[in-house]
């Protein structure tokens, strides 16, 4: 579980970058999840999606993180958009006047430090509203349907895979008339049901199940 630093505003920031970190990891853990086994799948052969529904969950689960620092963002822009109540820049000239107004070095320090004061007052809402709308992007990316559009991606795969399938099972009949074939056992092919078992030819051990789909480990 993500973890929101909201007591200071540098902390709100870092935790909007490790947030950026985490999301696009775990996007790229499930592109490459899913490549891998939609690759399978497209070949015929059969695997489990336990890995890919896995980095769909993972990224589905910083949906609460990203709105948890959604609301701790609102709440510090309302606080720092307000005006000061204490004017720096009176208070520092008041200071030099009272202490000692004809000394050039204390003037000069004292208007370097109304520059900072200025800049840092400038700076800091930009950064929060540069990371509120990292945020909003990052909401985006983890509220696309990856579990839909991996479904849809696994149809295609799947059909894909059938045909490779339907091939292969031709070519092994082909090969087997020709008397070339790698099949061992009874007379039912290289059927899982038949109990049969297949020599592929870098010597892997497989059979065909009744979808047509090639099962090693054997």
């Amino acid at each position: 579980m993500a973890y929101i630093d909201g007591r200071t505003t540098q902390g709100f920031i870092n935790s909007v970058w490790t947030l950026k970190d985490l999301v696009e990891q775990r996007v790229k853990d499930y592109q490459l999840e899913s490549a891998s086994y939609l690759n399978i799948v497209s070949e015929g052969m059969e695997t489990s999606d336990e890995k890919v529904m896995k980095t769909i969950s993972d990224l589905e689960d910083l949906r609460p993180a990203l709105q948890e620092a959604q609301a701790v963002g609102d709440s510090i822009l309302k606080v720092i958009d307000v005006p000061p109540p204490f004017d720096f820049r009176a208070h520092a000239l008041q200071v030099v006047n009272e202490t000692a107004p004809t000394d050039i070095y204390l003037r000069l320090a004292a208007e370097s430090a109304i520059r900072s004061e200025s800049q840092m007052r400038s700076q800091t809402p930009q950064l929060v509203r540069t990371s509120m709308a990292r945020l909003t992007d990052l909401q985006e990316i983890v509220a696309v349907p990856y579990a839909q559009q991996f479904a849809d991606q696994l149809q295609s795969a799947e059909a894909v895979g059938k045909q490779a399938a339907r091939e292969r099972a031709r070519a092994w009949r082909r090969a087997e008339s020709e008397g070339s074939g790698y099949r061992s056992g009874g007379g039912d092919g290289c059927s899982c049901a038949g109990g049969n078992v297949c020599y592929g030819p870098r010597g892997g051990r497989y059979c065909i199940t009744s979808g047509g789909n090639k099962r090693y480990g054997i």
